[in-house]
């Protein structure tokens, strides 16, 4: 998906009546700031059902929250390198969330419909993750 169509879609989702669940506007109301892109994730999944989400970077569990309930018949795996973030993912209690605790560029993945790279935020880590995860 090119970025041109990502925005295109975006505003379109946007413009929608917010049908998240209850769950995940909480999670919003935590950190408003997060609130376009997460109705973002939550909507695409809606719309392109993806069997497999990967995320790296868990931290509380919002995106892997939004990308598991647009489709909760996909499976949203998340990495993160810090233990106590699959414990938040994990209090979240949505049965399709797999957290794994590790370091991203280690772990291996088949094919995946949505990639989500969240982890260092640095450039070099970033690449290395596209090119471990392509």
């Amino acid at each position: 998906m090119t970025p041109d169509l990502l925005k295109q879609r975006a505003s379109v989702y946007l413009a929608r009546a917010d049908l998240r669940p209850q769950l995940l506007k909480d999670l919003t109301a935590e950190a408003p700031t997060t609130l376009p892109y997460l109705r973002f994730f939550y909507e695409l999944a809606r719309e392109l059902k993806p069997k497999y989400v990967l995320e790296t970077g868990t931290d509380r569990g919002r995106s892997a929250a939004h990308f598991a309930l647009g489709n909760p018949d996909g499976i949203v795996v998340t990495l993160d390198i810090d233990p106590a973030c699959s414990q938040n993912c994990r209090n979240l209690g949505i049965p399709n969330i797999k957290e794994i605790s590790g370091e991203s560029l280690g772990y291996t993945s088949g094919p995946v419909d949505i990639l989500f790279l969240d982890s260092l935020h640095t450039y070099e880590h970033t690449i290395a993750e596209w090119h471990v995860f392509q």
